[in-house]
Formats: C-alpha cells, sequence, structure tokens
C-alpha cells in the first residue's frame, strides 16, 4: 500500500518542496561540519544512497519515504572543492550554502 492518498498527496508535496531546499542535491554549494573534512567547502558532484549505511534497516515506509526526500540519513556526497580536489562525505555531515546576493552567509 502507498504512503501517498488522494486525501494526504497536497500534504506530501508541499512536505516534499520544504526539504528540497536543504537537500545536498547535484550541483549545490556545501559545506562539512563534522568529521575529517570538516570546514571544506565545494560542489556536490554526486549524491546517493551510501552502501556501507543501513537507513532502511527501521522505521515504517512513511519514514522511509521522508528519508529519502530529505536525502541525509544514509546517504553521501561526492564534493569537488575549489581546487577541483574531490572527496566523499556523508550527507548528514553537510550544510547546504545558499547565496544571497553575491556573498555566502547562510540565510535564507
Amino acid at each position: 500500500m502507498s504512503v501517498i492518498t488522494a486525501e494526504n498527496a497536497r500534504a506530501w508535496r508541499g512536505l516534499a518542496q520544504s526539504v528540497e531546499i536543504d537537500r545536498p542535491s547535484v550541483g549545490k554549494r556545501v559545506r562539512v561540519t563534522r568529521g575529517k573534512r570538516a570546514g571544506r567547502e565545494g560542489i556536490v558532484e554526486r549524491h546517493q544512497l551510501s552502501r556501507y549505511g543501513n537507513a532502511c534497516r527501521y522505521g515504517d515506509s512513511a519514514s522511509h519515504m521522508m528519508r529519502d526526500m530529505m536525502g541525509r540519513s544514509g546517504w553521501c556526497v561526492l564534493v569537488r572543492d575549489d581546487a577541483g580536489a574531490t572527496f566523499w562525505a556523508s550527507a548528514d555531515a553537510v550544510e547546504v550554502l545558499r547565496e544571497a546576493s553575491g556573498d555566502s552567509s547562510n540565510a535564507p
């Protein structure tokens, strides 16, 4: 049975649009916030399920759908920094940077 029904489709659509802002998808600029690469910034080149994570072990279908929409828990990103070097990071350990009129502040 699908989690999305005719009665709640509008709510799921609104939820998907609201979490897209902070999803570390391809092309977005991110900063690593923890781990051995903390402080490094770059552009996401790849965003995929981690082969080492087990994010689907517990939970129901709705929580799995939310996890996939957010692209955080159980996901990883390949980031290319300004020098051209690439590195992998957990999607949970990065924050999406929003450009505001030319500066790299995190204000929405």
